[in-house]
């Protein structure tokens, strides 16, 4: 090989170079500029007061925010990289492993309900929002999910649902008969009180009330049945004393939101029975 051509492959190889140097920069600047929008994405979220988390496609921690590091006590250390069943109650972990998996079919959660284990133990009611992000060949990326501290809601769901039992067992076991009818004089509910009045006429739920308890069956409301008169004016207190039915018995009827109840109270006879 003479001169010439070394000096032809020495400006070769130059130029490779060059062209090789120019891509690393360019891979380093491309990489600062993603390491940069990540920054940015982090801080923004990292400011949004609802906690935020995202988990890899083991359901690992890759990120979370402020907010979820003050909701649960930990330090971000303690947390990235992390399974997220860790930081579940036992009884919600094996309901965790089967569901996760699904996400990648499903591409979201909505109130996904769990009990999460804060740092000093106790337990806190959390749902889960949550949306996957794949990669640009359509491969699962991650999950961001946004975590709710529902104890406000949760304990508003207990205390409805002892209120709830009360009202059963007052409802069922008071001597006064009591029947829930909506707007439309349909029944709703009654109690065992009101059920013994009609031994004959077994309540049937979403049947007409006037259609149902009268024989033979009226094709239009009673015009003096306090009900219709309460639902009529939209308020409360009408009271009549006269049939109900087949039945002699004084009405009472509340009007509540779209709903009546009629408290019903069967006549004494001669023998001083109800």
């Amino acid at each position: 090989m003479n001169r010439e051509d070394l000096l032809q492959e020495l400006e070769g190889l130059r130029r490779r170079v060059a062209e090789l140097e120019g891509n690393e920069f360019r891979l380093k600047d491309s990489q600062r500029a993603n390491r940069e929008c990540e920054e940015q994405i982090r801080l923004s979220y990292d400011n949004v007061p609802l906690p935020y988390q995202s988990l890899d496609m083991h359901g690992c921690f890759l990120e979370i925010n402020q907010a979820w590091l003050d909701t649960l006590g930990y330090f971000r250390e303690e947390v990235l990289g992390k399974w997220f069943g860790d930081f579940l109650a036992p009884d919600c972990r094996e309901r965790f492993t089967v569901d996760f998996p699904k996400f990648d079919v499903a591409g979201e959660w909505h109130w996904l309900k769990f009990e999460m284990l804060r740092k000093d133990g106790s337990q806190v009611p959390v749902a889960l929002d949550g949306k996957l992000e794949r990669d640009g060949r359509a491969r699962f990326s991650r999950v961001h999910c946004t975590v709710r501290d529902i104890s406000e809601i949760k304990q508003s769901q207990d205390t409805l649902e002892v209120l709830m039992q009360r009202y059963k067992a007052v409802f069922n076991n008071i001597e006064v008969g009591i029947s829930v009818l909506n707007s439309d004089m349909e029944i709703v509910e009654v109690n065992k009180a009101f059920e013994d009045y009609f031994p004959h006429v077994r309540p049937a739920y979403g049947q007409i009330c006037y259609e149902h308890y009268n024989n033979p069956p009226r094709s239009e409301p009673c015009p003096y049945c306090p009900c219709v008169l309460t639902l009529r004016d939209g308020g409360g207190g009408h009271g009549d004393s006269g049939r109900f039915g087949n039945q002699e018995l004084s009405h009472r009827f509340v009007s509540n939101q779209g709903f009546g109840r009629s408290d019903t109270i069967r006549h004494r006879d001669d023998r001083g029975h109800h």
